[in-house]
């Protein structure tokens, strides 16, 4: 799992955040997320259909049953991390616009196109 961090140093100062630092801020951390909500769907998908080849090695042989136990472990897994991530790009997204608008920042300087 990835720590999130912002493309702010801690000794920038507030002044020197303009409208162009603002929209790349936002645009990271929306594309971040949008990345992670694809890579989820992705991971959803995968665990389903590993969940389906599961039931069907129900009557295949104890070693194949196992094969797809073991997919089915993983698949799981990653959805949870991915999950973990998705929650933590959320929220970088909420600090961006809490810190902007502590910041007293126009709303437009966090559209990006």
């Amino acid at each position: 799992m990835a720590l999130l961090a912002t493309s702010a140093s801690p000794n920038v100062a507030p002044t020197s955040r303009d409208e162009q630092w603002w929209k790349n801020e936002m645009r990271s951390a929306e594309v971040r997320l949008s990345d992670n909500l694809r890579r989820l769907q992705e991971a959803h998908d995968q665990l389903d259909m590993a969940r389906g080849q599961m039931k069907a090695a129900v009557k295949a042989s104890p070693m194949v049953f196992a094969e797809t136990q073991n997919a089915v472990y993983s698949a799981n897994a990653r959805v949870q991390s991915l999950e973990a991530e998705v929650r933590n790009d959320r929220a970088a997204v909420e600090r961006v616009r809490e810190d902007a608008r502590r910041a007293n920042v126009p709303p437009g300087w966090l559209r990006w196109p």
